[in-house]
């Protein structure tokens, strides 16, 4: 243990990013042992169902995260596609009938054991971020390569809408969006994307009967809207400093947990989970923009705009300002998909932060034609 952490502060990894994710994951395991003891009373598991899932999900999160910050993250350029192409096998995989479960998971008898979705998010932001860094020039022209990334984004869209994943679909556009604006994009190619966007947008919402079914819900709260009136309650009961812990709500172990969190620890203790996911996202934007290379500032930009996002969309679910997405809160929420993904995603940003200048690293043309060295090793010059 001493050895590990000799050589956790010898290759001067942010301890922000570090730390934060640990704390937050280990308040996500006690809050686990709220549902586990409203669930038990109401007969749907064991006791104690959750708080051992969640432990035992939480022990191999850290595992990852240890090993992914000692792994240099251009590794992970050799398997973008490979992985890219994985989580696309996945998302098709789970709508064949039988396979997948109505909450977009592989094994349906276990809730949200395996959700390909979380998994997506992390593949495209990999596999962008070096494909970005390689195709920064041609992004200035609302060509082939920009229109590429839109397409791309157009196939996981048209997955995740079909298994009815409407907020990992809006997390995908943000968090894509976020990473072609870092590799210098101009914001009218952005915008004009947008646009042409916002009429199919509107014949989601309004003519799909579920999705509008939501934003009625968010409207008539006391009529349709139970999970977000159990919500206000709980945070209206536990005040300032909140009732003790096992005070939770059935359901809320997932989209809902920063309710149980106000009820349990009142408004201190959502000030203190906010306060340190604010200082998590500042932490990881530093690190995006002071990365050595391109190819590390958009990877960390990616990875900070999905904390951020969803993070956002949780808290303006919770507080009623936007209809339910079905989005979990980065390391607290329960599951086995988010877990492992947020400390995965967690351990990147810290090897990224590590400041090492590998020699093997692959280097790629700067946008001003500098020289620059590739991984085979030959000198190349970019032109103006």
């Amino acid at each position: 243990m001493r050895q590990i952490l000799n050589n956790i502060m010898s290759r001067k990894f942010d301890l922000y990013i570090l730390l934060i994710p640990v704390v937050l994951t280990c308040l996500g395991v006690i809050i686990s042992y709220s549902d586990s003891t409203v669930t038990t009373d109401r007969n749907i598991h064991e006791g104690m169902y959750f708080l051992r899932r969640q432990g035992a999900f939480a022990v191999a999160g850290f595992i990852i995260m240890l090993v992914t910050m000692h792994v240099n993250y251009h590794v992970w350029q050799r398997l973008g596609l490979p992985l890219l192409l994985l989580s696309l096998v996945l998302l098709t995989i789970i709508l064949i009938p039988g396979i997948g479960g109505s909450a977009g998971n592989l094994n349906p008898s276990s809730g949200k054991w395996f959700q390909p979705s979380e998994y997506a998010k992390i593949a495209v932001i990999i596999f962008m971020a070096f494909s970005l860094d390689r195709n920064r020039i041609a992004l200035k022209e609302f060509g082939g390569r920009f229109v590429s990334y839109i397409i791309m984004l157009q196939v996981y869209l048209a997955l995740l809408l079909k298994q009815a994943d409407n907020g990992s679909a809006v997390v995908l556009i943000i968090v894509v969006f976020s990473m072609l604006y870092a590799a210098g994009t101009p914001v009218l190619h952005l915008l004009s994307v947008t646009f042409l966007a916002l009429p199919f947008v509107h014949i989601h919402i309004v003519y799909i009967g579920y999705r509008w079914n939501c934003v009625y819900s968010w409207r008539e709260l006391l009529k349709a809207g139970h999970q977000i009136v159990q919500s206000f309650f709980a945070l209206g009961s536990g005040v300032l400093f909140g009732k003790s812990v096992g005070e939770g709500f059935l359901g809320a172990h997932t989209d809902y947990i920063l309710a149980v969190i106000g009820k349990e620890f009142g408004l201190i203790g959502i000030f203190a989970v906010v306060g340190l996911i604010i200082v998590l996202i500042m932490r990881s934007l530093k690190v995006a923009i002071n990365a050595q290379d391109a190819s590390g500032r958009i990877l960390a930009s990616g990875i900070t705009a999905l904390f951020a996002i969803e993070t956002i969309d949780n808290l303006a679910v919770v507080t009623g300002i936007i209809p339910a997405q079905d989005l979990t809160l980065p390391f607290l929420s329960y599951g086995c998909s988010t877990l492992l993904v947020s400390l995965f995603a967690a351990g990147i940003l810290l090897n990224i932060s590590s400041g090492l200048e590998p020699s093997d690293k692959p280097q790629y043309p700067s946008d001003n034609g500098a020289i620059k060295q590739t991984e085979s090793g030959k000198m190349t010059e970019e032109p103006e």
